[in-house]
């Protein structure tokens, strides 16, 4: 449920379903599974995030700069 209020609990600090890494790990790029499914890494299951396509490099780098930053509730 990614819905106002509730996106939140359900990705920061959880372990991913397709991996043991969590998926969002505030703070660290590396360990955010979101993070390797939106660039498509060789590292994941399943097909690369957004079904369909991919996020614009901009929108990654918005993503990547708020993992970096702690992952805040903003």
């Amino acid at each position: 449920d990614l819905s106002a209020g509730k996106a939140y609990a359900q990705i920061v600090n959880v372990r991913s379903v397709q991996s043991t890494r969590l998926r969002i790990a505030p703070g660290d790029e590396d360990a955010s599974y979101l993070i390797s499914k939106v660039k498509g890494d060789a590292t994941i299951t399943g097909s690369r995030m957004p079904l369909g396509g991919a996020l614009p490099p901009e929108r990654v780098n918005l993503l990547v700069d708020w993992v970096r930053r702690g992952a805040p509730n903003d």
